[in-house]
């Protein structure tokens, strides 16, 4: 038996996990221990689907001009120089800048 706490943290690939559960390995899903062949399958072809859509979205952001400083729609960029010279952090140690 596999254990693992989500199907698609062990693959997005589904020919992957379809042959994987097809050979007799038996999946025990952390977050869904009721799952079943069925539902295993389902996971997996969802799992794809949201790989290929996640691909597609970082090759579109990639191939859109990036704003630049100055230009209309950009937007405030922190000045990382003034930041370091703040003393005054956060909780969680971040900048309060």
């Amino acid at each position: 038996m596999l254990v693992i706490a989500k199907l698609d943290r062990l693959s997005r690939n589904a020919v992957f996990l379809l042959t994987l559960r097809d050979s007799g390995v038996r999946f025990l899903e952390v977050d869904m221990p009721e799952a079943n062949d069925l539902t295993v399958g389902i996971m997996a072809l969802v799992a794809q689907q949201e790989r290929e859509a996640i691909s597609r979205r970082t090759k579109e952001a990639l191939e859109t001009p990036q704003r630049t400083a100055g230009s209309p729609d950009s937007r405030p960029i922190m000045n990382v120089e003034l930041c370091a010279d703040e003393p005054d952090l956060l909780e969680d140690g971040a900048p309060r800048c």
